[in-house]
Order: C-alpha cells, then sequence, then structure tokens
C-alpha cells in the first residue's frame, strides 16, 4: 500500500500520507481491543512505521504529523 504513494509526485500525497498513518494509528488499536489481541498493536504499529520509512524515504509527512502532534 505504500509503495503505491511512490508513482505520483511527493507534493500531491503529502497529505494523503498523513491521513493514512493517522488513520492507522487509530485504527489498529482499536482493531485490535476489539479481537481482543492485546499485544499486537505495538507489534503493528512499529511495523508500519518501519514500513512506511522504507518506502517514503525522504518524502514522508514528518512536518504535518509534528504540526499535528503539537496541536494534540
Amino acid at each position: 500500500m505504500c509503495k503505491a504513494f511512490n508513482y505520483c509526485s511527493p507534493k500531491k500525497t503529502k497529505y494523503v500520507k498523513l491521513l493514512v498513518c493517522l488513520f492507522m494509528a487509530f485504527a489498529v488499536p482499536i482493531t485490535c481491543e476489539l479481537i481482543e489481541f492485546y499485544e499486537s498493536k505495538f507489534i503493528c504499529i512499529i511495523f508500519f512505521g518501519y514500513m512506511c520509512y522504507q518506502q517514503w524515504g525522504e518524502n514522508k509527512p514528518e512536518h504535518e504529523l509534528a504540526i499535528f502532534w503539537s496541536f494534540c
């Protein structure tokens, strides 16, 4: 899924990448709690972050995520 963003312009996909990251950050823990597999949420979030880093490289939405987390 993360590799699909590499075919488009990084400027066009920056906010879509941000939304994907935020969706995963909220959806994974909720899903893991619902299926009662509590420890998997930590592994999944770490793996997703590493996978995004490997696929997106320098084109990751780190500045936008920093703004979001400072707002929170």
